[in-house]
């Protein structure tokens, strides 16, 4: 968790669109929300990117 804490930080402090990384405690990671309030954000692998 701390590895993924780190560099989700780093991603963000970057300007890169991923969740706020807020803590993490031996294996547990606790990030923000991303999304509308009644439907969560795409997964990657669901998004269609266009040139």
């Amino acid at each position: 968790a701390r590895k993924e804490f780190l560099n989700l930080r780093r991603a963000h402090e970057a300007g890169v669109p991923v969740p706020e990384p807020l803590d993490f405690n031996k294996n547990v990671l606790a990030m923000s929300y991303v999304g509308e309030e009644d439907m969560a954000a795409p997964e990657v692998r669901n998004v269609k990117l266009e040139d």
